[in-house]
């Protein structure tokens, strides 16, 4: 499958379907809310002692003490920042249940979809039609209500198409720094930021942004190239020692990915090629884009195949 199809599909998983609901539609499935959270709530349980238990196997087969330790602190800070998983575990369980099969004969669209809560901090939810229902309410606050509905229309919840705004939220909420990608020009078109944690670690990240990454590659990266060269981060270059911590990181990934699929070492060696300068940076990008201008499809297919690949034990 190409790179569009693929990050397509990934888009359309996260995003809130459309749909259209008559007064006696949303009668009806008012009727079947209180059951739904009656349900969900059950299965939020559920997936709370399951974890608890999880844990507490962890800790007591654990034989190094620091990892002992952050899997205690771990177990007494849960739920917080956990909103993804538990939204995607709640929603696995709920599916296997007769109710959702009740709900998908009658017509109302259900998923797990992603945005930014209030403008301030990222947030998962399960859609129901027109109502935005959160089984992770508790991730931020932990006196909240752990499972809570609302119709859309009364809920600040946006899903960003571009960069900066879910940037801002990254900074804001997480605490982490945010640099552009200016050392692996092949890997910034689908990875143009680099971020610094609040525990100091150097990565790339994932996360939700195959909707960004839709959308940029729709329209050309855009959207990274005004990251890169334009915004308020243009310029700003990754302090020197976290750049070598980057680069340990890529290199290692590389002799891995090249022993596990020696025949594609030259493609993983070619994405993986390091700007020294800002300069040859920008002459590598422009030259990616020129070639992507002839057959945008196929050097969008090989940047996403391998670049994926290439940043996966770099991840946050």
């Amino acid at each position: 499958m190409d790179a569009h199809h693929l990050l397509k599909q990934e888009h359309e998983r996260r995003m809130i379907a459309p749909c259209q609901y008559g007064i006696r539609d949303i009668q009806r499935l008012e009727l079947i809310v209180p059951s739904v959270l009656s349900t969900m709530r059950r299965v939020r349980r559920e997936v709370d002692e399951a974890m608890s238990a999880a844990v507490d196997v962890q800790i007591e087969a654990c034989e190094d003490g620091q990892e002992r330790e952050n899997l205690r602190e771990f177990r007494e800070k849960y739920p917080i920042g956990q909103c993804k998983f538990i939204a995607d575990k709640v929603f696995d369980g709920f599916q296997r249940g007769a109710l959702y099969q009740r709900l998908q004969q009658e017509g109302h669209p259900m998923r797990v979809v992603h945005g930014i809560r209030d403008g301030s901090f990222f947030q998962n939810a399960i859609q129901l039609g027109p109502y935005y229902v959160d089984v992770a309410n508790d991730t931020l606050v932990r006196e909240r209500r752990k499972v809570i509905a609302q119709p859309f229309a009364e809920v600040d919840f946006t899903q960003p198409a571009t960069l900066l705004p879910y940037l801002a939220i990254v900074e804001k909420y997480w605490g982490y720094q945010v640099f552009p990608n200016y050392h692996y020009p092949f890997l910034s078109f689908t990875h143009p930021y680099v971020l610094i944690t609040d525990e100091g670690r150097v990565a790339f990240h994932e996360g939700h942004m195959s909707t960004i990454l839709y959308h940029d590659m729709m329209r050309g990266y855009q959207d990274a190239r005004h990251f890169l060269f334009e915004s308020r981060y243009a310029g700003k270059m990754l302090p020197q020692q976290k750049a070598e911590e980057l680069g340990r990181g890529i290199e290692a990934a590389v002799q891995r990915l090249i022993g596990e699929h020696p025949g594609e070492a030259g493609a993983f060696q070619t994405l993986s090629a390091r700007a020294n300068s800002l300069q040859a940076f920008h002459a590598r990008f422009n030259r990616m884009m020129a070639l992507r201008e002839h057959d945008p499809v196929a050097i969008d297919t090989d940047i996403l195949y391998y670049a994926r690949q290439l940043v996966e034990d770099l991840l946050v």
